[in-house]
């Protein structure tokens, strides 16, 4: 695992979530975005919904919905993920972008309060 930090990183964050809040299992979830498709695949996925550049992770809490994009320090935004990022937010959601545990942790902590 040591060759996939933000796979690492995700796997992290997702658990705090789930132990520390298990009144609140189900309102995170990652979406199967990254895996690897033939191009029949990859045409099924796309006329069912996948879309280019969601999050790593979402969330709804309180009506809100949330786009947390999982990234090493050094990680970078791909252009599909910029442009949904705007999507997000032009709707009223909330698009994080979370480089640590900790920061992780302090976003959760600031919405539950």
């Amino acid at each position: 695992m040591s060759n996939q930090p933000e796979l690492a990183l995700q796997q992290q964050v997702y658990k705090f979530f789930h132990n520390t809040y298990p009144e609140l299992r189900g309102i995170l979830w990652k979406v199967e975005n990254e895996r690897k498709r033939n191009k029949y695949e990859q045409m099924i996925a796309k006329s069912t919904g996948l879309v280019s550049g969601v999050a790593d992770l979402n969330m709804v809490y309180n009506g809100t919905f949330y786009g947390i994009e999982v990234k090493t320090e050094t990680g970078r935004q791909t252009t599909a993920q910029k442009e949904w990022q705007k999507t997000i937010e032009n709707q009223g959601g909330v698009y994080v972008i979370i480089r640590t545990v900790d920061e992780f942790k302090e976003f959760i902590r600031c919405l539950t309060k």
